[in-house]
Formats: C-alpha cells, sequence, structure tokens
C-alpha cells in the first residue's frame, strides 16, 4: 500500500477527537493493507519503528536528519513510497553504525517522500504520531478489522508485548 495513503489515514485520525471514528477509519485502512503491511503499520501508527521488546533502535540524532533533508543527492526513480520500502528504509539505518551511510540512507527516503510524508517519517522517528490513537483505540480497530475480540487482542498483546505481532498473530 501507498505510504500517502497512511499519512492520509493519520491525518483523519488526528483531525476527528470522536474516539469511534478513531477507531472506524483505523479499522476500515487494516481491512486494506496486506499481511506483509500490517505489523510495520501498526507500529508506525503507534509511533514505534521498533516494537517495545526489540532491543532494535534508530540511533539517528536531528543532526543527521536535517543533514539528510538538506542533502544534494538526488534520487534518480522517483517511485511512490509503499508503507513497506518506508519500513525496509528504517531496517536499512537500523542495521548499519556508520553515521555517514544513515544520512545517505536518510537521504534517500526523504527525497522520495512529499512533504506531508516527510512530516509523518519525522514523526515516526521521534515517536511522536499525536493522532490520539492510544493503544487502545487501536487494539479495537484491530479487533474490528480481524473479526477477534478486544480481549483475545489484549490477551496476545500482553503475552507477545508487540502490537504490530499481535495485528499479524
Amino acid at each position: 500500500m501507498k505510504f500517502s495513503r497512511l499519512v492520509l489515514t493519520c491525518e483523519q485520525v488526528a483531525s476527528t477527537p470522536k474516539r469511534l471514528e478513531k477507531i472506524e477509519v483505523l479499522a476500515s485502512f487494516f481491512t486494506e493493507l496486506q499481511s506483509d503491511e500490517i505489523a510495520p503499520t501498526v507500529l508506525l501508527i503507534t509511533g514505534q519503528i521498533f516494537p517495545e521488546s526489540s532491543s532494535k533502535a534508530l540511533n539517528v540524532s536531528w543532526k543527521t536528519v536535517h543533514k539528510a533533508l538538506y542533502s544534494d543527492q538526488q534520487t534518480l526513480v522517483q517511485e511512490e513510497l509503499s508503507i513497506k520500502r518506508v519500513y525496509d528504509y528504517f531496517m536499512a539505518v537500523e542495521k548499519t553504525s556508520v553515521q555517514k551511510k544513515k544520512e545517505k540512507i536518510m537521504a534517500s527516503l526523504l527525497n522520495q517522500a512529499s512533504q506531508r510524508e516527510r512530516e509523518c517519517i519525522f514523526k515516526a522517528i521521534s515517536g511522536e504520531m499525536r493522532m490520539g490513537a492510544s493503544e487502545a483505540i487501536i487494539l479495537e480497530a484491530l479487533a474490528s478489522a480481524s473479526g477477534f475480540s478486544k480481549e483475545e487482542l489484549k490477551r496476545s498483546h500482553a503475552l507477545l508485548g508487540n502490537l504490530g505481532e499481535t495485528a499479524v498473530k
């Protein structure tokens, strides 16, 4: 799925103060996802790139992000970003310990992103999605989209400790 669709969904959720409307928007969005997009999407929506139970971290400073944003690196092929590709970029950043390489990977990602997509990427990096979608709202939306009860998902989440994995299981 296109990353721009995730951005639009986050904007829709942030724009409404109504809890049930947030659940409805998210549930509808979750039903449109392919199975390999569910876990990364749920993590991104919760403002996490990696599950809390993971020791992985981007280790990217705002200075690195700023340099990447204003680098003169150009991307030859401008494909529309998908959720999976954005997440793959984050995985590539996590796998390298060299700051210059992290900067180059981030520059490649940000050069392909629209302004609205960049804002969402920055929010994900900072862990501050700020859309008023608590873990409870996301669990209810997942329950609505999957057909499982909220209680079943809460138990699964308690056992797994990873909302992205809970969504897939």
